[in-house]
């Protein structure tokens, strides 16, 4: 299950991200680097931002829609909570849906793809994405000491009984002498054109210790994905 936290975002503390695009997809190419996407709360939060949007975009099927961004951890160290809210707008700029998902940071400089399907009902068009993020360095999750990495996709095929979902086949490596328990897995793809067009997430139960398992996560993308790269964190 994906894990959500559905309450109000103080975001007195968070820096709004609002890019509107009218592609169905977006991504890091057209993310402002002038200025920095990003949102903390902790005792020097006027000092530094703890984290910050990479890139973001989403993908339609039908009345199922993924968001996604990819996360980064600027300090230099993990535990942090990490929540992501994504506003859906039509393409009158009206919010059709918001949906928030929660994740933590692991070590420092992580890359997290933080992501979540959206129900928003039929006939109903998303035009644009604006997501906002909020880090909380308050110790909730515990900092580990492996990158456990990202993996490209071995391969990607439509869905033989649905022709408008793909799926993504990823070997997933083990870095660890340990059993890895429960990893967070989240996926984000792209477009022929490099842009976010969606994506998708697995939490298998277990990857044996240095060893490897196969995912074969069922994805949400606008059109065919080129590639589709898989980030993998420990266990909430």
């Amino acid at each position: 299950m994906v894990s959500k936290r559905r309450r109000l975002l103080v975001l007195a503390a968070a820096f709004a991200i609002s890019l509107t695009f009218a592609a169905c997809g977006s991504g890091g190419e057209d993310v402002d680097t002038g200025t920095p996407q990003s949102g903390s709360t902790s005792s020097d939060d006027k000092k530094r931002d703890l984290g910050q949007i990479v890139e973001f975009g989403y993908g339609q099927a039908g009345q199922y829609v993924w968001v996604t961004a990819l996360v980064k951890n600027l300090s230099d160290h993990g535990g942090q909570t990490v929540t992501v809210n994504f506003n859906l707008l039509d393409k009158s700029g009206k919010i059709v849906k918001s949906e928030s998902q929660v994740e933590s940071f692991d070590i420092a400089g992580q890359l997290r793809a933080v992501g979540t399907q959206v129900d928003v009902g039929q006939r109903i068009k998303v035009a644009s994405l604006q997501p906002t993020l909020l880090v909380e360095d308050e110790g909730t999750f515990e900092e580990t000491k492996t990158n456990l990495g990202t993996f490209k996709a071995d391969s990607i095929t439509v869905d033989p009984y649905d022709k408008t979902l793909w799926h993504a086949k990823f070997t997933i490596a083990n870095p660890t002498a340990g059993a890895l328990q429960s990893p967070r897995i989240g996926v984000i793809c792209k477009g022929a054109d490099g842009k976010v067009n969606g994506g998708g997430s697995d939490y298998p139960d277990l990857v044996p210790p240095s060893g490897q398992i196969v995912i074969d996560p069922n994805l949400i993308t606008t059109g065919k994905p080129a590639t589709c790269t898989a980030y993998v964190a420990a266990g909430m």
